[in-house]
């Protein structure tokens, strides 16, 4: 249960994230499609740190686990 709440409080960091990183204003010089796929590009390395961050944050919770049932 406590590792589902973990990944819903990384899921919502991530999705702050991911808002901050797509809105950087207004298109350059008339180059929408540029614009996007700058902002997709930096999404996707967003989200990709997240993972790797949720990956670990799900690391930690399971050997904290196993720690407690050992005692």
């Amino acid at each position: 249960m406590k590792l589902i709440k973990l990944a819903g409080v990384a899921a919502v960091i991530g999705a702050a994230s991911v808002a901050q990183a797509a809105g950087n204003g207004s298109t350059p010089n008339g180059k929408p499609f540029i614009a996007i796929n700058d902002q997709i590009i930096e999404v996707k390395g967003a989200i990709s740190s997240i993972e790797d961050q949720l990956a670990e944050l799900v690391a930690q919770a399971s050997s904290l686990e196993d720690r407690v049932a050992a005692n």
